[in-house]
């Protein structure tokens, strides 16, 4: 065993880099919806929707596609004319 580490001493910060990155990219999950106008019940196109470092943006007809990294992210909704806000992503 003491000759396997010493084999793989000069790669540990790779294997370590491998693990770290492997765990924070092990859970992603995609979250689809629609934005709409409370008043008018209309679709809103150009929303931008953000979670954590991605953005997207609502369609013409206000639907959207979004991956998050965390089941506990919330998606942060932007569009000029409208109050900013932030809906919760998990149960």
């Amino acid at each position: 065993m003491i000759r396997i580490f010493a084999v793989l001493k000069p790669y540990k910060y790779l294997l370590v880099s491998f693990f770290l990155l492997f765990g924070l990219t092990s859970y992603s999950q995609k979250v689809t919806g629609m934005v709409i106008d409370r008043s008018t019940k209309q679709p809103i196109q150009g929303v931008f929707i953000k979670a954590a470092l991605v953005t997207t943006r609502s369609s013409q007809l206000g639907q959207f596609e979004i991956t998050i990294a965390h089941p506990t992210d919330s998606l942060k909704k932007i569009h000029p004319g409208y109050q900013t806000r932030f809906v919760a992503t998990g149960k």
